[in-house]
């Protein structure tokens, strides 16, 4: 067992109540390094390339050779190279990444999938391997007439505290625990509860030419919090609030999303520190079709 470079001089290491069964000899030398194995949007788009990445770093003492990656994926599914896949060494504490433009069916079902990545390389002569698998949805069938923010799945989601609420604002560090939507005194029965910095990603396929919502600091934070909000379109910030406070009543948002396919909603802090900022995007819609 290896300390990893930059912990904390002081980390501790606990094992309690724990058993060890002896399993017999093994001619296999177990790896010391690790592999990582992620997807560039979140989630899969079906009859389109999309970038998957294993990141594989070596802990070993000496350089890993001849490092060869591969990945499986669904029976029916490509997976072509995006670059290299293999690569001569490694040195100790480095990494080496190896992406494939990973293709679903284009009538893949909406459900969740396995993928499987394996790096196999040389210690001294000896082979080693190490081995990651990633659970990945394709993507929610996109929005095709005029819908409920909330009302569609999200790509990814990335909240300051707690979850990203639907149709409550943000409460503690659990999920389903906010309360009814409320920005200045008016209440919203449907919409996102979130807390800054948060970020959460949507796909709609290209199919929606605007996004509208009332924003603000939720009631939930009567005399503190500070916020702003913008929305993005394919990566392109396309519309943002003023920095809201508590005591502000709702702003009304309005986004141009015409031919995206990929549309966030962010909320930043207002530039005094996250603290109590709970902030919602009441009645939050596309307009679509």
């Amino acid at each position: 067992m290896n300390k990893l470079p930059g912990a904390p001089g002081n980390a501790d290491f606990v094992l309690d109540n724990f058993t060890v069964t002896d399993l017999g000899p093994t001619d296999e030398r177990l790896a010391c390094a690790t592999l990582g194995l992620a997807s560039q949007n979140g989630a899969l788009e079906p009859g389109q390339p999309n970038k998957v990445t294993a990141t594989f770093t070596n802990h070993e003492a000496k350089a890993a050779k001849g490092v060869e990656a591969t990945l499986d994926v669904p029976e029916g599914w490509k997976a072509e190279p995006a670059g290299a896949t293999s690569f001569d060494s490694v040195a100790p504490g480095e990494q080496a990444a190896a992406s494939w433009n990973v293709t679903p069916p284009v009538d893949a079902p909406y459900q969740s999938y396995s993928l499987s990545a394996k790096t196999s390389y040389q210690v001294g002569g000896e082979d080693r391997s190490v081995g990651r698998d990633l659970l990945i949805r394709t993507l929610a069938p996109p929005p095709t007439k005029d819908t409920w923010v909330s009302d569609t799945d999200w790509v990814s989601a990335e909240n300051g505290w707690g979850p990203v609420e639907k149709d409550m604002s943000n409460g503690e560090a659990g999920p389903g625990d906010g309360r009814p939507i409320s920005i200045g005194g008016v209440d919203f029965a449907k919409g996102l509860g979130m807390h800054a910095p948060a970020d959460v990603k949507y796909y709609v396929g290209g199919n929606c030419e605007r996004l509208t919502a009332q924003v603000g600091v939720d009631d939930a934070q009567r005399t503190a919090g500070s916020v702003k909000f913008s929305v993005l379109a394919d990566g392109k910030k396309v519309a943002e609030s003023p920095v809201l406070k508590a005591a502000d009543s709702a702003y009304e948002l309005n986004a141009d999303i015409s031919g995206a396919k990929y549309v966030q909603l962010v909320v930043s802090d207002g530039g005094d520190g996250v603290g109590n900022d709970h902030a919602s995007y009441g009645g939050a819609k596309w307009l679509c079709g």
